[in-house]
């Protein structure tokens, strides 16, 4: 059946249906280049919603990996909550693809 090597998971075996995993938006890209808030302001853009910096990605990148990692045998994810602001919906992403949401 497939079972052989995987150990249950402790919530399973109390019976817990579900599981919440809270994770930190990535490096935004603000801390790597302080002028863009004023260009942001400048083009109309909000400037307290920046992006991911290079390293935010690179970053959201590797917590995908690990977040697949660590929830093999834990059964489908049903979704990905998250806040409106882009740094935060860009962090998802790569998670979101992995588990092909």
């Amino acid at each position: 059946d497939g079972a052989e090597g995987r150990q249950a998971s402790p919530m399973a075996a109390e019976g817990v249906g579900s599981r919440v995993l809270v994770v930190r938006h990535g490096d935004r890209f603000d801390y790597a280049r302080p002028e863009w808030r004023e260009r942001a302001a400048e083009l109309g853009l909000n400037p307290r919603d920046p992006p991911l910096s290079r390293l935010g990605w690179r970053q959201a990148a590797e917590a995908a990996a690990e977040i697949q990692r660590r929830t093999r045998g834990w059964g489908r994810v049903d979704a990905i909550l998250v806040s409106p602001y882009l740094r935060v919906i860009q962090t998802a992403l790569p998670l979101a693809r992995r588990l092909g949401l």
